[in-house]
């Protein structure tokens, strides 16, 4: 990747008022142009885009510490007594609800979403779906991933398509391929979302931290906070849980040319709604190396999908369907709630 000195580089402060305040966030925009920047400890959200039509982003750089991170929360006096920091969850590296947007030649060392496509929907200005999405070429240090979402279902339909992630190099990440639906307690009130349309290409991650692949309901499991999905940091562990829900489905989904190892979780994790299934997924050379805990190293658990391929070099290239009680024959799924597209 082509490096320039940054020109500028902007640090949340440590006797920032609100720890809850975004670097940067732009909404309802056209045209915006970025380039050469640093960002450094954002307490939430280091870019946000909400609404914009039209931007490049490159050469940008994001870098989040523990350390500054607890020296932070402590001037704000929200630091324990026992001094233990918090780890420094949503510190999103880019977010990016927007049409027709190039994020390009840039790196990220943050401890959430690092690449991060975000819906629009029906009640947006600018776009009513974010699309045309395009990463390219990054270098990634810890983060949760490339992701997708997450998506909750609205009545104005939710929607993320035609989404690219291309040519990005992982490091010790805590998620690589984060693609996340979220639940919908009533089908008939929540409305639907779109996730469609999704390629990953020509991605590699070296030693991965938790999930090489994950495309299932949102990990989020935190009462009282208004966000839990009720789908358990340490699913598929027993004791835990992660319902499935019918409303927002995965549609064609393409990884290709895709490289993992050195990791210790099994390959991942692919889990859609029987009433109302994912399909067309298609893994293309995609080569996932991991000393496979919890089920082993030689397949996905997956759960509904319509036409699931896989091509190439592949490997695994098989799901189970069940586990810890193993099988390999899909079940056989009747539809039971009626789920607009």
């Amino acid at each position: 990747m082509r490096r320039r000195p940054p020109r500028s580089t902007l640090s949340s402060s440590s006797a920032a008022s609100d720890v809850y305040k975004r670097q940067l966030h732009i909404r309802d925009s056209v045209n915006i142009t970025m380039d050469n920047l640093q960002w450094q400890d954002a307490p939430m959200y280091h870019i946000l885009y909400e609404d914009v039509l039209r931007s490049l982003i490159e050469y940008v750089r994001i870098e989040v510490n523990v350390t500054g991170q607890k020296a932070m929360i402590k001037a704000n006096g929200h630091l324990g007594d026992n001094g233990i920091p918090t780890f420094p969850l949503n510190t999103d590296g880019f977010d990016m609800a927007c049409q027709d947007c190039i994020v390009r030649h840039s790196h990220v060392e943050n401890f959430d979403d690092s690449l991060c496509a975000k819906p629009l929907n029906g009640g947006s200005l600018m776009s009513f779906c974010t699309s045309e999405l395009y990463f390219y070429n990054h270098t990634i240090h810890w983060g949760v991933g490339a992701s997708v979402g997450s998506v909750p279902p609205n009545p104005k339909v939710n929607c993320i398509r035609n989404t690219i992630f291309d040519t990005v190099t992982f490091t010790t990440a805590l998620k690589t391929i984060y693609v996340k639906p979220n639940p919908c307690p009533d089908p008939s009130k929540d409305g639907t979302g779109i996730m469609d349309n999704l390629l990953y290409t020509n991605i590699i991650s070296n030693d991965p931290v938790t999930w090489p692949i994950w495309v299932s309901t949102q990990q989020q499991k935190q009462p009282g906070s208004g966000t839990d999905t009720g789908c358990s940091f340490l699913y598929p562990l027993p004791g835990t849980t992660c319902p499935t829900q019918p409303c927002v489905p995965v549609t064609r989904l393409t990884l290709r040319n895709v490289t993992m190892h050195g990791g210790v979780i099994s390959p991942g994790l692919l889990r859609c709604d029987p009433r109302n299934p994912c399909k067309d997924f298609l893994f293309d050379n995609v080569k996932i190396q991991s000393d496979g805990f919890p089920w082993g190293s030689d397949s996905y658990l997956c759960q509904a999908i319509d036409n699931f391929q896989f091509t190439g070099d592949s490997y695994p290239s098989k799901c189970i369907y069940s586990w810890p009680n193993t099988t390999t024959t899909p079940p056989t799924t009747t539809p039971t709630t009626p789920v607009n597209p």
